[in-house]
């Protein structure tokens, strides 16, 4: 019998495949030869969402980098401002590099509305008070569309924001995200909240991080995984505390499947010896058209045992 190939994600829609990310450019992209997206949500000062990823982590600490997204001209206009600290009517002016302006809550819905009822859209929360708004939009979306609600996974590192978004809106399922295990509990923009403990934290995968209250307090349908930590002894462990929850996994390399070692074939032939390769429901990945060719391609072959 065939394995099931995992769904190939789209991350920040497309990034590696001469696409500017998280643009309605990606999206139409990605809708046309993935199974589904990936994309960063974020929130005006007056409310509005657009699309796109403003900081960048680097594994001991977390920078705003949005003047790394823009033109010269819109760097000069937002002069180091965050997204949070702007209006809707002026951040419709800017451009990024590429000169494309930022996708707005507007045009997303107009562009997902087309998608198949299997295509996977994976909401990444980027800043406060966004889950309940971009779930309304969503849940309008469906309510005149073919669409269901399982289409559409809300993750985020922040779990009190998952948690007050999933109490609203329970029908949508959620995805817990972990750093990689060989990280640092590390402070995150926006998520500051000198109140409550670990708030604004990314937090690495550990075992005994399963057990934070946050996390607890979740009924995730996903957690989503980083390529490290992708290992039969992790899924065991996932599985203690959420029994057969799916993953999806990100992978990150410079490639869509890197020829000198395959790794990725490696892992899911590894996966599939320990019975836990149905787990994996998606691989999110930065070549997405590029990765789905060529996982068909061996997948066809029969190079699995």
């Amino acid at each position: 019998m065939p394995l099931p190939l995992p769904k190939i994600i789209g991350h920040r829609c497309s990034r590696g495949e001469g696409l500017y990310e998280n643009t309605e450019e990606s999206l139409r992209e990605t809708i046309q030869h993935a199974d589904g997206i990936e994309i960063d949500v974020v929130r005006s000062k007056d409310g509005a969402l657009f699309f796109i990823h403003d900081t960048y982590f680097w594994g001991n600490h977390i920078e705003y980098e949005l003047n790394s997204r823009l033109s010269e001209e819109s760097i000069a206009q937002v002069h180091d401002r965050r997204i949070s600290k702007m209006m809707s009517e002026e951040i419709k002016t800017l451009e990024l590099i590429d000169g494309q302006p930022l996708l707005d809550l507007e045009n997303f819905i107009f562009l997902i509305q087309t998608i198949k009822s299997d295509f996977i859209v994976n909401i990444e929360l980027k800043s406060m008070n966004t889950y309940i708004p971009m779930a309304q939009a969503i849940k309008e979306l469906i309510e005149k569309t073919p669409l269901r609600p399982h289409q559409f996974i809300f993750s985020s590192f922040n779990y009190v924001e998952l948690k007050k978004g999933q109490e609203r809106y329970p029908e949508f399922p959620l995805g817990i995200l972990f750093e990689p295990s060989n990280t640092q509990r590390t402070e995150m923009y926006p998520w500051r909240n000198e109140n409550v403990e670990n708030y604004g934290t990314y937090t690495p995968y550990r075992h005994e991080n399963l057990q934070d209250l946050n996390v607890q307090a979740l009924t995730p349908q996903y957690i989503c995984l980083n390529e490290f930590d992708l290992r039969p002894t992790v899924i065991d462990k996932i599985h203690e505390t959420f029994p057969s929850l799916p993953i999806l996994v990100w992978w990150y390399y410079k490639e869509a499947i890197p020829k000198e070692n395959y790794q990725l074939i490696n892992t899911l032939k590894l996966l599939h010896k320990k019975d836990q390769l149905s787990y994996i429901t998606g691989i999110i990945t930065d070549y997405p058209k590029a990765m789905k060719q060529e996982l068909n391609k061996l997948w066809k072959e029969n190079k699995w045992d």
